[in-house]
């Protein structure tokens, strides 16, 4: 399964990107939510012990995925997905790779009633829209209790609203069935938004062995997972549609970030589409093009809106002129992408986006001749 490891500078890129669940990072909507999340656990379970937990961003890969019960073949583990430090070590993919260390805790503290809260970001390849990013902010949600009644599915919905309750109350949700390794029981959990169903958590109860491996006696103990998705709470909360403006460096947008109140939209500025034919290697994926074009615009890659897939054509379903226009090869493909750009800051001129254009085209592109880069100069 491919690893391959980061570089030195996406690495230092990726873990300087401030923590918003964390209030010493300044006061924002996430950590906001965050301490509302924590409010309601207590006051609907006043007899556990609750404790918050922050953990290192990085892992081994049995802490992110052998502990968690992730299968050797599991797509999640590839490079395509994860982001490896080295062979043996990842930034975390969920918040969830310190939860086996903590089970431990609980087995030897011999707490009747333990429920551990995990924020922060993870670390993952993504594709790139609206509602996606490549360093999300999630928070995990564990209870663990000894006795009866056992923890199962009518105490996994009531900690499912307990959750919604407190950060979007009223929403209308459903439950989908879904396997996760570490859970049993699985659900994924949407919220209805605009009239769309859109993701915030998944949950389940703990996998049995999962109890097993932390020493908690499986007659006795039994447990709730959740792992929740805070950005997008905060944005259903707030009324945003874009991610990226959670993170935004304009002053009157990081003003409305302080709160909770209802996001009021500055200015909208114009988005610029810029349609590439590129040849890439045949193995090249839609996370590998999001990564390449985010690491080419450096500090103006928050204009990025959206990339889009339109077309892959594989070199020998591709006419003649085509073939000598990209320059492609064999061994190759030619993609269209669509890349949307748009700042909230200010209107790009078409200069600038021309010019980010252009350096991804140069970035992505695998031709030897330059593609039609290096056939307009001909």
């Amino acid at each position: 399964m491919k690893k391959e490891v980061m570089s030195p500078e996406r690495l230092a890129a990726s873990l300087a990107i401030p923590d918003l669940t964390d209030p010493k990072n300044g006061i924002h909507a996430i950590n906001l939510v965050v301490y509302n999340i924590l409010q309601a656990l207590e006051n609907a379970y006043i007899r556990a012990t609750i404790e918050e937990v922050r953990a290192n961003p990085e892992v081994s890969v049995k802490e992110n995925f052998d502990d968690l019960l992730f299968p050797i073949d599991n797509l999640g583990r590839s490079s395509r997905y994860t982001r490896y430090v080295t062979s043996g070590t990842v930034l975390r993919t969920h918040t969830s790779a310190a939860i086996p260390s903590w089970l431990k805790k609980v087995a030897q503290s011999g707490v009747d009633d333990a429920i551990v809260v995990l924020p922060g970001i993870c670390y993952r390849r993504d594709v790139v829209d609206k509602i996606h990013c490549g360093e999300p902010h999630q928070m995990d949600v564990w209870r663990v209790n000894r006795g009866l009644p056992r923890l199962k599915r009518k105490a996994l919905i009531n900690l499912i609203e307990s959750v919604l309750d407190a950060v979007i109350p009223r929403s209308k949700y459903r439950a989908n069935e879904v396997q996760h390794p570490y859970t049993i029981n699985g659900l994924e959990v949407e919220v209805l938004v605009r009239e769309e169903w859109l993701e915030v958590l998944e949950c389940g109860e703990v996998h049995p062995k999962l109890l097993a491996d932390a020493m908690l006696n499986l007659k006795e103990y039994s447990g709730l997972a959740m792992g929740i998705g805070l950005d997008r709470m905060v944005m259903i909360l707030k009324g945003i549609d874009d991610i990226r403006i959670l993170r935004s460096e304009d002053p009157r947008i990081k003003r409305q970030m302080t709160n909770l109140n209802p996001y009021h939209p500055i200015s909208k500025y114009p988005p610029i589409c810029q349609d590439l034919s590129v040849s890439v290697s045949w193995n090249t994926n839609e996370e590998d093009i999001c990564e390449i074009i985010k690491d080419s615009l450096g500090n103006n890659a928050n204009a990025i809106e959206e990339i889009i897939i339109v077309s892959e054509t594989p070199y020998e379903r591709l006419p003649q002129k085509a073939i000598e226009r990209l320059g492609i090869k064999p061994d190759q493909k030619n993609m269209l992408i669509r890349v949307v750009l748009r700042s909230h800051e200010r209107s790009l001129t078409h200069e600038e986006a021309n010019n980010m254009r252009d350096k991804i085209y140069r970035a992505v592109d695998q031709s030897e001749t330059g593609g039609y880069l290096g056939y307009s100069l001909k």
